[in-house]
């Protein structure tokens, strides 16, 4: 396995997001990133993607030499774990020690920026060209979770293993809809001994 590049931490990307009043959470960006990755062949640089994931203009974003270099890692980490299609790939949540609840709200945005970046940079006929029927329910799945009114809901202590599964099915599914929209392409292939239930 190679040796790749860790992923940013949660507050990090936090504090850049404040620093900008940008308006979406740490999760919703790098969800919005990982979609905008499966859907497209084109590769991003600099940081363009992060004043669209953060929903600034050009004129008004300013990042500091360190707010880049951890833009950059989690540009990195991420292409080079989708690309590579290496296992260990993980989401950008907040640790164990946030409350659950506010875990599984961060869950929810995270596929809601997966959706948005699907959306976005998108050839709709490219999806519906690879993508499988499992790779649509798991979508559709990513939606439903999504919209789910976090804050109405009750927790016990159940349910944080409930949240564990749920996060490794959508790690799961994040990997086998990238492979699906890049077959052919060197790397891009989930052995298929791999299931995502």
């Amino acid at each position: 396995m190679q040796n790749l590049i860790g992923l940013p931490s949660y507050d990090s990307v936090a504090e850049i997001i404040e620093s900008v009043n940008g308006l979406v959470t740490p999760s919703e960006v790098h969800g919005l990133l990982c979609g905008i990755m499966c859907a497209s062949n084109e590769p991003l640089a600099g940081e363009t993607w992060a004043v669209q994931a953060m929903g600034l203009s050009s004129e008004n974003s300013h990042f500091s030499s360190a707010q880049l270099n951890v833009l950059k890692q989690l540009l990195d980490y991420t292409h080079k774990r989708l690309s590579t299609m290496e296992f260990d790939f993980r989401l950008l949540l907040p640790d164990e020690s946030i409350a659950l609840a506010d875990r599984s709200s961060e869950l929810g945005n995270w596929c809601h920026g997966f959706l948005t970046g699907l959306q976005v940079s998108s050839d709709q006929d490219v999806i519906n060209e690879r993508l499988s029927v499992e790779g649509y329910e798991t979508i559709t799945n990513f939606a439903e979770i999504a919209e789910i009114d976090y804050d109405s809901l009750e927790y016990n202590e159940e349910d944080e293993m409930s949240l564990m599964e749920v996060t490794e099915y959508i790690r799961l599914g994040v990997l086998m809809i990238y492979s699906e929209l890049h077959k052919g392409q060197q790397g891009a292939a989930i052995p298929s001994n791999r299931t995502l239930h």
